[in-house]
């Protein structure tokens, strides 16, 4: 039941803040399809938007991918060349 009553006092306060957008806005204006439509998008919006939840924590696995990075360059660095080797886009275009 505590769920139903934090969830109706959101569906409030976004039908209110939705509202006094509206009444700001659109009060006065004469498209009364348009008018009609946007509450009917205000109603359907503060119902839908109380259920999205939206986390803020930033993910902490940043640091283990340095140490692999580092060993993937010491390998390049020590692996000797194994032969000459040319492409073909080398071979056509020796300059670039």
């Amino acid at each position: 039941m505590g769920l139903f009553f934090i969830y109706s006092l959101k569906v409030a306060l976004c039908l209110a803040a939705f509202y006094l957008v509206y009444k700001l806005l659109l009060s006065r204006e004469t498209f009364y399809g348009f008018n009609r439509a946007v509450v009917l998008c205000i109603i359907g919006t503060s119902l839908l938007l109380p259920l999205v939840h939206v986390s803020t924590a930033s993910p902490t696995a940043g640091l283990g991918g340095f140490v692999v990075v580092e060993g993937v360059i010491a390998e390049a660095v020590t692996a000797e060349p194994s032969g000459f080797s040319m492409t073909a886009a080398q071979a056509c275009f020796p300059y670039i």
